[in-house]
């Protein structure tokens, strides 16, 4: 298996991420919750791969700000099943958690960029489209 290849799991995954979490926007726009079910448990099943590149990273003493940028993804993925699929709360309707819910998203999201920057320079685009089609799908969620 080649070296690098948990860097190239981990942009494949950062980019599934994007459009898993645009198309559940657009999911939640049109109410079509067996879609919404599917999404959020794609979504969630990305921990697994996440975890991967986690462990891969931190074996290969990768610099601390490379895995505890993975972690920050581990985490806000933990965060995200623990509230919707094991304490059922519905966060979105309670405002400081909601808050606190989308600072862990953008934080992650950034750790993807942070990441990508630093492994695979010329993938930054590719990321930054995913991460425009998620934010164009958000935006048409609240406004359209």
């Amino acid at each position: 298996m080649r070296k690098d290849f948990h860097v190239k799991v981990f942009i494949a995954c950062a980019l599934i991420f994007n459009v898993l979490v645009g198309s559940l926007y657009l999911a939640a726009k049109f109410n079509h919750s067996l879609l919404l079910s599917i999404l959020g448990f794609l979504i969630i099943s990305l921990i697994i791969p996440f975890t991967y590149t986690f462990i891969k990273f931190y074996k290969s003493k990768e610099k601390k700000s490379i895995w505890v940028s993975n972690a920050i993804i581990i985490f806000y993925l933990i965060f995200e099943m623990l509230l919707d699929y094991v304490l059922r709360i519905p966060f979105r309707d309670i405002v400081w958690l909601h808050v606190i819910y989308n600072i862990v998203l953008w934080m992650a999201l950034f750790s993807m960029i942070a990441i990508v920057r630093r492994k695979a320079k010329k993938m930054i685009y590719a990321l930054i489209a995913s991460l425009i089609f998620l934010i164009s799908c958000l935006t048409y969620l609240i406004i359209g």
